[in-house]
């Protein structure tokens, strides 16, 4: 641990004033404490039971854990190799609490974006640009992807406007089983956009647009409202190519 804050945090900000962090081993064993008694900063540990008490990395780890399960492929055994796209999506996107990105707030500047060109008769740069390319979009999607859950957070107290015929929507898997040998934890949240095909009961119930392979699977097309997200389209200039799904 302590190489991985020289090589990943001293190098780039210099040594810490105060580290917050949970009651795992890592942060709790002497060689940590006395470590840094030496160095002159101040550990911090959160409750035990309790890590609400480091609220902050909880709501990191929550929206990592997030977008990974949205970038992961179908056999949810690539989850490491996102981590670099993930990690760079996450710091070039603006906060709508302090109207800047981190990148930004870090280092007063945004950073130069790969826009990655595919065209070229050399078979094997233009799958590995391809590559590049798919991955760079598809964190960047899952950061926008995102803020409509955060939208809807906020306005839970409000009262929702009903979904109509032809909207696309994001449908929860809190009910639908999933294939054998997938992991829960990074299985997504929710799946989509699919259409809106009929309105069942207005305000309550929607019949869904759902792809063959989850029909064959017994997945019933109907879903009570509170499972369902609305898709927020937007328009990307860093990935110009990009289309929304359907």
């Amino acid at each position: 641990m302590s190489e991985v804050m020289y090589n990943c945090i001293y190098k780039l900000h210099g040594l810490p004033e105060i580290i917050v962090s949970d009651r795992d081993k890592l942060f709790t064993s002497q060689f940590w404490r006395e470590l840094h008694r030496l160095l002159g900063t101040e550990l911090r540990l959160s409750s035990s039971y309790h890590p609400q008490t480091d609220g902050l990395t909880e709501r990191a780890n929550r929206t990592i854990v997030s977008l990974i399960r949205t970038c992961v492929n179908p056999a949810q055994r690539d989850w490491a190799g996102k981590l670099p796209g993930i990690e760079f999506a996450i710091n070039s996107a603006r906060s709508e609490t302090t109207g800047f990105s981190p990148f930004y707030l870090n280092y007063g500047r945004m950073p130069r974006p790969m826009l990655v060109r595919t065209e070229t008769d050399l078979l094997g740069v233009q799958e590995s640009a391809r590559d590049i390319k798919y991955a760079q979009s598809m964190a960047h999607d899952a950061v926008i992807a995102a803020r409509p859950s955060q939208t809807i957070q906020a306005n839970k107290h409000r009262r929702p406007s009903p979904f109509k015929n032809g909207d696309l929507v994001y449908v929860s898997t809190n009910n639908i089983n999933i294939p054998p040998g997938r992991a829960r934890k990074l299985t997504p949240k929710f799946i989509g956009p699919y259409k809106i095909e009929e309105t069942v009961k207005e305000g309550a119930t929607y019949r869904v647009e759902l792809p063959d392979e989850m029909r064959r699977r017994g997945i019933r097309s109907t879903f009570h409202a509170s499972l369902l997200k609305p898709h927020i389209p937007y328009e990307d200039r860093r990935f110009p190519g990009e289309r929304t799904p359907r």
